[in-house]
């Protein structure tokens, strides 16, 4: 596939000693850097300015904390979704409209992607739809996609590594504001509330520590999602004591002891997001994006830069290690 996308204003693509056939399926936003938001969606430059990559079949956005992937009510704030067709309408007279594939939080930010055509929108969702795989040892769809999340947790996380395998109520049957969670699937009720109920399903994510901050009591973590539950990486996190700073829902309220400075962001920040294009079928595409610059500012200043050089380094690795999922 040849690169066809057009870059934003604030775009980087992979730094130049990657080989040119592989940097072109790679696109990348330095939100923290050179696209800091403070705008209001209503003009659709606005959207220009959150720009990661569009083509013919992608409009991918970085999508700040705060602001509605979709609307959910009549009389919601302007979303994305709504900003994006009115980009896009600004463009031609033609009647597409970008069609959502998959949601993120509003309290949450990163890389957020919407398909431009009925044939894009059907082969994405089939990715986002099918279990999240690690690696893209595989070409089929199924296992195509892959997504990683920079989180910052209360508390220190003691395992370098782990899993959190969790046993959700279904959304339709769960309160409204709140994810739900009966049990760990290590619990001995596990195994009784997957047959006896119909109203359950098991939600797997894994997570990986980045950067200890022991003067503010946080930590860093990369997680990737093995399943796409409703505010899996929130619930689960907080039900394992580590719950998501400044996620006033889960209990994890800013400011509360850990030196760090109230904000409005939620500290969970979809970083990194590989897929097939839609229309060059098993050909991969990487798209990262550094968390909102206020990430930078809610701590003490001595931890700071080692939060932003972390993140930094996180990206960077994803980035060096896509030329071995490229597929010839």
């Amino acid at each position: 596939m040849h690169a066809v996308g057009r870059r934003a204003p604030c775009l980087q693509l992979t730094r130049a000693r990657l080989s040119h056939h592989v940097s072109e399926h790679i696109a990348r936003l330095a939100v923290s850097r050179d696209c800091s938001w403070g705008g209001s969606l209503s003009d659709p430059k606005d959207i220009e300015r959150l720009m990661i990559y569009e083509d013919a079949s992608l409009l991918v956005l970085f999508k700040p904390s705060g602001v509605l992937a979709q609307k959910a009510h009549k009389g919601d704030d302007l979303s994305l979704l709504d900003a994006a067709n009115t980009y896009l309408g600004s463009k031609t007279a033609t009647s597409n409209l970008a069609r959502l594939v998959h949601r993120l939080d509003r309290p949450c930010s990163g890389v957020f992607v919407l398909a431009k055509t009925k044939h894009s929108a059907a082969k994405l969702s089939e990715q986002f739809s099918a279990p999240s795989s690690s690696s893209s040892s595989s070409s089929s769809s199924s296992s195509s996609l892959i997504k990683h999340y920079l989180v910052v947790v209360n508390g220190v996380v003691k395992e370098a590594e782990g899993t959190c395998s969790h046993l959700f109520v279904k959304a339709k049957q769960a309160d409204a504001q709140r994810a739900s969670i009966v049990c760990d699937m290590q619990h001995p009720s596990a195994a009784a509330a997957l047959t006896q109920r119909n109203d359950v399903q098991v939600a797997t994510l894994h997570y990986k520590r980045l950067l200890t901050l022991e003067s503010s009591n946080l930590t860093l973590l990369a997680v990737h999602l093995a399943s796409g539950r409703r505010h899996q990486i929130r619930a689960s996190m907080a039900f394992i004591g580590h719950s998501v700073l400044n996620d006033v829902k889960y209990g994890g309220g800013g400011g509360g002891g850990n030196g760090a400075r109230e904000t409005r962001d939620v500290m969970l920040h979809a970083a990194s997001l590989k897929l097939q294009h839609p229309t060059a079928p098993y050909k991969p595409i990487l798209f990262t994006c550094t968390p909102p610059s206020r990430w930078w500012t809610f701590l003490l200043p001595e931890d700071s830069k080692r939060l932003e050089k972390a993140c930094e380094t996180f990206l960077n690795h994803q980035e060096d290690s896509f030329p071995s999922f490229y597929e010839n």
